[in-house]
């Protein structure tokens, strides 16, 4: 099968599981060398790396906790060195809880603006200052939710940090 995608490199977040583990499988099968982001539970991202070697392509970990944004530039910083550039981003981490908005506290509030909102916007800040930087012709990707445009009973915090 013909690599569409061949010496092409892509940072990942969340990639250790779920739909972030989907789309790195699915870039290297096209030839991607990619970054699989994780925070916590490092043997799922191990697990990860296992599979695409497996697959015969290239990947590497890199751990950052996206509660703190300064790690979000990290990890895009790091990532790019690792990878001499990336050529796609996939803003993939974020979190999600239903809860009452009545009940929403300022530290929800918090938890799931620095995740799914600042440190998605300073990591696509870091990758596409360095791909206007090298002139490099890339995509970055931001996952959502319909509950950006229409949150769901128990939602509208969550809601309003992916819209």
């Amino acid at each position: 099968m013909e690599k569409k995608l061949l010496n092409k490199r892509a940072l990942i977040t969340g990639s250790s599981r779920g739909l972030g583990r989907a789309i790195a499988l699915q870039l290297v099968s096209e030839g991607v060398e990619v970054v699989i982001h994780y925070n916590k539970k490092i043997s799922e991202a191990q697990s990860v790396i296992k599979e695409i070697e497996l697959l015969g392509g290239r990947a590497h970990l890199l751990q950052a906790d996206l509660a703190d944004y300064h790690n979000a530039i990290r990890l895009g910083d790091q990532a790019w060195d690792l990878l001499g550039g990336i050529d796609f981003l996939v803003n993939n981490a974020g979190i999600s809880y239903k809860m009452n908005f009545i009940d929403t506290s300022i530290e929800d509030v918090e938890a799931f603006t620095n995740i799914n909102f600042k440190s998605t916007l300073f990591l696509t800040k870091t990758v596409a200052k360095r791909m206007i930087d090298q002139n490099i012709r890339g995509s970055i990707y931001t996952i959502t939710s319909i509950n950006g445009i229409q949150p769901g009973v128990g939602f509208s915090t969550y809601g309003a940090t992916k819209g």
